[in-house]
């Protein structure tokens, strides 16, 4: 019987599922809904609602109205106090989760774009700024976007600027020309030269005026004639040699000194100048200057010798670049030193005889001492003779002296002294041997 009942409300089951198909589904849950809202108004307990929606009430919930807020007013997060949603709310469980604040009054948009002004934002137009001026980085002030702005959330970055007055360039006095107007940048018969006063910004492509002039225009220096006496030293970039022949260059140039030939702003200058190749006076004789090492050796002729002391043209012969060497003697007749002169003094000059004479004991005449010699103290105690001239006195005077020798050892010997024979000595102080004194001891009694 159980088991038939059963079957009887499966069979009664499947029989409503064909019923309720998904096309009525809706149909029969409609009226549910409705019910079940109306049990819940009228069944369930109903709680006082806070109001809402105002200054400084709860923001409204949604089983009350929406929007939250009254106008004027807008919704932030956070409630205090009673907070239980009026409407439909079964059982007091929902609360606002808000509250209603003023809305901040609408941000003042300034004028933009004119010189003085804030930059347009893209909100409002573009470009930034009107025509005949520029936008620079940096605003100060009321900066916020006109357009769509959010909140006056955006602001503009930079202010308008008039446009730059350009210049003239390339002329003589002008700031030189940019880049970005031409190139050269000084017109012709100028250069640049560093250095801009004034106004200086660049004209042609030049965002802001950023790009500004380094230099300015002056006219090319005049090239002076060179090369000859009295001119400026010709530069490399003008010719080699740089004087003319006949001249020489020295060091110091006055005046205008501008290299020509290629000379970028005039920059390279002539160090020197050209003067006249010197006169090479005659050297060696009486009066005259020594002569130099590049001339000839000996300074001075036969019978002439050198004194230290030059005036006048003292000026080298032979090689001398720019004549630059000179002579520091001058040539005076020779009082010593020649052939039956006296012996020149070590105050004069070493040796005391010119080359090929001998200086010979004995001086006759004046025989003082040039050079330095106090009160004329100071005498020469020889001459100067030839080689065998010399020779000839040198062995007379020893053969006199010899004599002189003997005499005194004859006049010694005969008044008793007995001689005692000393051994005989070397030049150089050492003893001579016994056996060589017997060999020469004839030859000495033979003197």
């Amino acid at each position: 019987m159980s088991r038939s009942r059963f079957s009887s409300n499966r069979t009664s089951c499947s029989h409503r599922s064909s019923y309720f198909s998904p096309g009525f589904s809706h149909l029969f849950l409609a009226p549910l809904l409705v019910l079940y809202l109306v049990l819940i108004t009228t069944a369930a307990p109903s709680y006082a609602a806070t109001p809402c929606g105002g200054a400084g009430q709860r923001a409204c919930c949604v089983t009350e109205r929406v929007p939250s807020c009254n106008p004027g007013f807008h919704e932030e997060l956070g409630c205090s106090g009673n907070c239980t949603c009026g409407g439909a709310n079964p059982f007091g469980a929902f609360n606002s989760v808000g509250h209603c604040v003023p809305n901040a009054p609408p941000p003042i948009i300034t004028p933009c774009g004119g010189v003085g002004q804030r930059a347009c934002c893209v909100t409002e137009r573009v470009p930034s700024c009107n025509p005949g001026a520029h936008v620079v980085l940096g605003c100060n002030g009321n900066c916020t976007c006109g357009g769509p702005n959010p909140f006056g959330a955006l602001k503009a970055i930079g202010h308008c600027e008039a446009n730059p007055v350009i210049t003239p360039c390339g002329g003589i006095g002008q700031r030189a020309c940019c880049v970005t107007e031409r190139v050269p940048s000084c017109n012709p018969g100028a250069h640049e030269v560093l250095g801009c006063n004034g106004n200086c910004i660049c004209g042609g492509p030049n965002p802001a005026g950023a790009l500004k002039a380094i230099g300015h225009c002056e006219a090319n220096p005049v090239i002076t004639p060179c090369g000859g006496v009295g001119q400026r030293a010709c530069c490399v970039t003008e010719r080699v040699p740089s004087c003319n022949p006949g001249a020489h260059e020295v060091l110091g140039c006055s005046g205008n000194c501008t290299c020509g030939g290629p000379n970028p702003a005039g920059a390279l200058k002539a160090i020197g100048r050209c003067e006249a190749n010197p006169v090479v006076t005659p050297c060696g004789g009486p009066g005259q200057r020594a002569c130099c090492v590049t001339e000839r050796i000996p300074s001075c002729n036969p019978g002439m010798r050198e004194v230290l002391g030059c005036s006048g043209n003292c000026t080298c012969g032979g090689p001398n670049p720019a004549g630059a060497l000179k002579a520091i003697g001058h040539c005076e007749a020779q009082s010593c030193g020649g052939l039956g002169q006296r012996a020149c003094c070590v105050t004069e000059r070493v040796p005391s005889c010119d080359l090929g004479l001998l200086e010979v004991p004995g001086c006759t005449g004046d025989c003082k001492c040039g050079g330095a010699n106090p009160l004329g103290a100071l005498n020469a105690i020889g001459h100067c003779e030839n080689g065998c001239t010399a020779a000839k006195s040198i062995v007379e005077k020893l053969e006199r002296d010899l004599a002189n020798a003997k005499n005194q050892l004859n006049q010694f010997c005969s008044q008793g002294a007995v001689v005692r024979p000393q051994p005989l000595q070397n030049p150089g102080g050492a003893a001579i041997p016994p056996s060589i004194q017997r060999q020469l001891a004839p030859q000495l009694l033979k003197r």
